[in-house]
Parts: structure tokens; sequence; C-alpha cells
């Protein structure tokens, strides 16, 4: 299936890097593993986030592939110590590498 599909991220366990998303259509959960999650940052998502994917057969059945955030959340707010790194268990604290590059143009001038 190469369609898109919009969804709700059901729960996600950032420590084993998996979890399920409710496809908006009501069809059944979809498996999303971390390594599915598209983009430079924390590779993480969280409970009620909007989510556009599409859908591969897995080794279990339908999973989540090429799974873009659609509403983003700050993880400072949900989680004040910030999220573990699912390897190391260290703080991750994300940054907002445009606001850094925003800032850095407007002390050159």
């Amino acid at each position: 299936m190469s369609n898109k599909i919009r969804g709700t991220v059901k729960w996600f366990n950032a420590e084993k890097g998996f979890g399920f998303i409710s496809p908006a259509d009501g069809s059944k959960d979809v498996f999303v593993h971390f390594s599915a999650i598209q983009g430079t940052d924390f590779r993480s998502l969280d409970e009620g986030q909007q989510v556009e994917f599409t859908v591969e057969n897995g080794a279990k059945g339908p999973a989540a592939a090429n799974v873009f955030r659609t509403s983003h959340f700050d993880v400072t707010r949900a989680n004040p110590h910030g999220a573990k790194c699912i390897f190391c268990k260290s703080v991750v604290v994300q940054v907002n590498m445009a606001r850094i590059a925003i800032q850095s143009q407007l002390r050159a001038l």
C-alpha cells in the first residue's frame, strides 16, 4: 500500500521504540517502530499526536512506514525533565534548529 493515511498515536513506548497508531478511517490499529519515523530529531511519538503514514506488510501484520508528524508536542512541556534516549537513558533536550539559525543571522547584522 502506498496511499498516505492519517492517524493518531494510540501509544508509543520510547524506551522500547515502538507503539501503535489508530488510523483516522477507523480501521485496525497499526504497529509503528521508531525506525519508521521520519525527521532529524529524536524519533519518538507522543500519545494523541497526529501523524501521516503509509502501511506495509510487517512480520506480524500491518506496520506503519514513512511516518511524518502533522502535529508537534513540546517534549519539555510534556515532561519537564526531557525525554530519555531509548538506548543510553540519558536526558534528551530538543532544540529548535530553525530558531537558532535565525538568531545567528540576526546576531551577524
